[in-house]
């Protein structure tokens, strides 16, 4: 109903990374198959290692029209986050977003 009234609009989710989708009842793989967004952003709960698998598994399991941002949480160590960030930048995503949860 809403891609259908807003036909130019983005529709973006920020969702729970691969490991924790089925727990918590997120089928964000489905919600892209379907096109039901246009962008995911994984919020992953962890660092640079973690980031760096995650979003591959995402980038692996969503059509290429999709767009996937890697979703950093602020709260890795300076070094890590800097990290983090140069490997959304060079890698296969499409961008990345800053998180917290305090």
């Amino acid at each position: 109903a809403f891609r259908a009234k807003y036909p130019k609009k983005v529709i973006s989710a920020a969702v729970v990374p691969p490991y924790m989708r089925d727990e918590k009842l997120q089928r964000w793989d489905i919600w892209a198959a379907e096109g039901y967004v246009d962008v995911l952003a994984p919020m992953v709960y962890g660092g640079l290692d973690l980031v760096k698998k995650e979003t591959g598994i995402v980038l692996e399991q969503v059509p290429e029209d999709v767009d996937v941002l890697a979703g950093i949480d602020w709260a890795m160590d300076k070094a890590e986050f800097k990290a983090a960030i140069d490997y959304a930048r060079e890698s296969a995503a499409d961008g990345y977003v800053i998180w917290g949860n305090n």
